[in-house]
């Protein structure tokens, strides 16, 4: 499967894949989904406190040619995106674009920071 990455927010990730198929059963989506979401909320923290869960998928919308869905990933750990291109790649995609086309690849200007009582 070929992978395009554009610019990518971790909480807000746009995924395009093609070729878009009628009658798609997403049931590999929900499962995925699941598998990640925890929704018992038996996760323990990790060190920093991060549940280390993955917060949102959208429902995947067709697009022309393609199918766009969208996903938070939260606190999950990188694993959790790894596994998706695996089922994404599973399914017989032969491409997937990852990130927003029209945003340019460069890192934002960094925000200068306050501290907390400073003016």
């Amino acid at each position: 499967m070929r992978i395009e990455l554009f610019s990518v927010c971790w909480d807000c990730m746009i995924f395009r894949l093609s070729p878009a198929r009628q009658g798609e059963d997403w049931e590999w989506l929900k499962n995925w989904f699941m598998r990640w979401f925890d929704p018992e909320d038996k996760s323990e923290k990790n060190e920093d406190g991060l549940y280390q869960v993955v917060h949102f998928v959208s429902d995947p919308e067709p697009t022309g040619a393609t199918v766009k869905f969208l996903v938070d990933f939260g606190s999950a750990k990188i694993g959790a995106m790894s596994d998706l291109l695996d089922r994404i790649s599973e399914q017989g995609y032969t491409k997937c674009v990852i990130g927003d086309e029209n945003q340019p690849n460069q890192s934002p200007e960094p925000m200068p920071l306050k501290r907390h009582g400073s003016s």
